[in-house]
């Protein structure tokens, strides 16, 4: 693997055709493209909200923007001016455009800030008579401007220790602040591409603001422009690792040639211990950390260079537990390190990048069992486990030893029950599934529903109760040699269809339910109950839940597994990985199911509310709503005090005119909560006050008692501090 390095001021372009994030044409979009490339939705969002919303945006940016020029013109250029330790010439090469920038944007700043008051005001309004030239200017001359900043850290020690000092004081590195112009222009793109992506592509609107991208777009097409934005962001998360890494010292991370190439985490084992760890991967190195659970940062371990290290291709031996493993060989310390993977394509993979990649040595010598063992008792080992994002496997500890009889007892009642479950699911189908349909009880469209990817999952199924009793060894002691987790694994990603059944089971309750008040439907279900033996007395609601309740179950199955399989079992690495991803789907299965019931939750609210369809969309796919308290209260409108009901939900706070006689209510208005400012007014009156963010309105309510004032306030500003927490931007009405 290849990218870009810096041997000279400017990236080298002709080195960087491997690298994945290289801005070669084909992952840029030009101008002509993104305007006749029309972006479909079903659904457009409103303009005015889109407006209000991208000038928020615009707001935060250019406050952060201007942040980062008031750090180089007030603390950095004004200091060195005031030395004079650089001379004028330099000075103005170095800071001309910064100060020509500050002065612009602190302008338009002051502009955007007064047209967000107007709420007519539109993103396109904010960007006239804005000098782009100016931006182009720095980019055309960024080259430059590195090159002699480069040059004046490593020759001159006064600026050096100045920008050291600065740094520490400021937070940040002054260097990377250089590259905020060009940061900015990017996210000028972003923004205006994020508006016009949620307005129709063949509105007036969406060509009018063509003259804006195609300015950005000829700041884009500088030739300093790419290689430099994406040399700020490896240079940012270098920044970022240095930061995570406790205790590295004085090495300095960031490097115009370096560049991360793979994290990893790892359990070391030493002297019969083991705790977690985490490897950093560089082009041209390797740090090893501590990663304590407790602890969001790493602690600093060991540092090795490539050149400076050897590996070695280890043969499998299950004796002692190694299994697709590299040694890694440090020949000063004389210190081993031994990774071990889940499959040999993992491994195969890594060490193809280390060899050849980044040319590490191999040591060609072979090692016999014995000698490994006796290695392994004296010396250090990295063992590293592969681990799933969903799952909580560290949790477990490792049994040093295989419990044979346990573990051949549960593989016993995972293969018993999968038995049973199939069985289950075969009477779902042809004794009520199909004879329902075929005798016209529920319609063929109802039976997609009720029934949705039953016979799918059947399939998947009993395919994975074939592969179990196919390499189920005939004598009972010999079960616990099972390697049930590799079968597990052959068949883990069709488990995936589960996530949708679970998600659709209440809605195909409820569709299933309309049928209780049918007499033709509730005698074949009485009938079928009682005659057919096979049902064991249980009607089709009780056979629908067992999906959900197997798929549930096989992590539970898993995790006594794990405590009774230990790392001399063949399986240990394909149950801990096995394990993960059943527990991954299942955690899919639980959020898609309350997802898929919070939904239904706000489609009934929504059904009550007369007029809140066309007005305000409670359910938004994008930004599922909860509700957290609903209620009367009395809110003061212009001329006088009305009652009105309110929901509480975790963004918005919707008021409506109860409607009596049919048990309804008329939609009357909506009050957001992020950017809210909510106080206490009065005791007597049990009284407090709202203010949206970007409204000139304030809005009273009175509530019936001082507890229910004050649980109303206390929910609300709850609220607003978890959408602050979250960095939920605010929306204007």
């Amino acid at each position: 693997m290849r990218r870009f390095t810096i041997s000279s001021p400017r990236p080298n372009l002709n080195q960087t055709k491997s690298n994945p994030l290289h801005p070669s044409q084909s992952h840029r979009v030009t101008f002509f493209e993104l305007t006749k490339r029309p972006i479909e939705q079903e659904k457009y969002m409103d303009v005015n909200n889109l407006n209000n919303e991208s000038i928020f945006h615009l707001i935060k940016d250019e406050t952060n923007f201007i942040k980062s020029l008031i750090k180089l013109k007030e603390n950095f250029i004004e200091k060195i001016e005031s030395l004079q330790i650089i001379p004028k010439n330099i000075q103005s090469l170095l800071f001309e455009n910064i100060k020509e920038l500050y002065q612009h944007q602190k302008n338009f700043l002051q502009k955007v800030h007064s047209l967000a008051k107007d709420q007519s005001s539109t993103i396109k309004v904010c960007f006239k008579d804005f000098n782009f030239q100016i931006f182009r200017k720095y980019i055309q001359n960024f080259e430059v401007i590195l090159y002699y900043f480069d040059d004046l850290l490593q020759k001159n020690a006064q600026f050096s220790q100045i920008c050291k000092d600065l740094e520490k004081e400021m937070g940040e590195k002054i260097k990377l602040l250089l590259f905020s112009p060009l940061q900015e222009i990017n996210q000028y793109y972003l923004n205006i591409h994020k508006f016009l992506s949620n307005i129709d592509p063949k509105s007036d609107i969406y060509s009018s603001y063509y003259p804006i991208l195609q300015e950005i777009f000829k700041i884009s097409e500088e030739p300093n422009f790419h290689p430099y934005l994406y040399l700020f962001e490896h240079q940012k998360e270098l920044g970022n690792i240095e930061k995570q890494i406790d205790g590295l010292k004085d090495f300095e991370l960031e490097n115009p040639r370096r560049y991360l190439h793979r994290i990893g985490s790892f359990r070391r084992i030493m002297r019969n211990k083991n705790y977690p760890g985490k490897y950093y991967a560089f082009n041209d190195m390797m740090i090893v950390a501590k990663a304590p659970k407790s602890k969001e940062t790493t602690k600093f371990d060991h540092l090795f260079k490539y050149q400076e290290i050897q590996l070695r291709n280890l043969v499998d031996d299950e004796n002692i537990g190694i299994q697709n493993a590299i040694e890694i060989i440090f020949p000063e310390t004389a210190d081993l390190y031994i990774c071990s993977f889940s499959t040999s394509e993992e491994k195969n993979t890594l060490w193809k990048e280390l060899t050849i990649d980044f040319n590490v040595k191999i040591d060609e010598t072979s090692l016999s069992a014995e000698k490994l063992q006796q290695m392994m008792q004296k010396k250090r080992i990295l063992v590293s486990y592969p681990k799933d994002k969903d799952s909580n496997i560290d949790d477990f500890p490792i049994p040093k030893n295989t419990n044979t009889e346990k573990r051949g007892n549960i593989i016993l009642e995972i293969i018993q029950t999968e038995e049973d479950y199939l069985s289950s699911l075969n009477i779902i189908i042809e004794y009520y599934k199909k004879p329902l349909v075929q005798k016209k009880i529920i319609s063929s469209e109802d039976s997609t529903e009720i029934f949705k990817q039953i016979e799918t999952i059947f399939g998947v199924n009993k395919q994975l109760l074939e592969l179990l009793k196919k390499d189920l060894p005939k004598n009972p002691k010999e079960i616990s040699d099972l390697k049930i987790g590799n079968i597990f694994l052959q068949v883990a990603d069709f488990l995936k269809l589960y996530i949708d059944y679970c998600s659709s089971y209440t809605f195909s309750m409820k569709r299933l339910n309309k049928y209780t008040s049918n007499s033709k439907y509730t005698t074949f279900i009485s009938n079928t109950r009682k005659t057919v033996p096979e049902c064991k007395g249980l009607d089709l609601l009780d056979l629908l839940i067992k999906p959900i309740q197997r798929i549930c179950r096989y992590p539970l199955l898993f995790q006594q597994l794990l405590k009774t399989t230990g790392q001399d079992h063949p399986d240990f690495l394909e149950i801990r990985k096995t394990y993960s991803k059943l527990n991954g789907i299942a955690t899919q299965v639980d959020q898609r199911k309350k997802a898929a019931e919070a939904a239904k939750f706000l489609v009934d609210i929504t059904s009550k509310i007369i007029g809140i369809k066309k007005k305000f969309p409670l359910l938004e796919p994008s930004n599922p709503r909860t509700l957290i308290k609903e209620g009367f209260m009395n809110k003061k409108s212009v001329k006088k005090i009305q009652e009105r009901y309110f929901w509480l939900f975790n963004d918005v706070l919707i008021y409506a005119k109860a409607i009596i006689r049919n048990h309804k209510y008329s939609y009357k208005g909506r009050l957001f909560l992020a950017g809210a400012f909510v106080r206490d007014l009065s005791s007597t009156n049990h009284t407090f006050h709202m203010i949206p963010y970007g409204s000139k309105k304030s809005y009273i309510f009175y509530c019936n008692s001082e507890d229910e004032k004050l649980s109303w306030i206390n929910e609300i500003k709850n609220q607003i501090l978890n959408l602050e927490s979250k960095e939920v931007l605010p929306r204007i009405k």
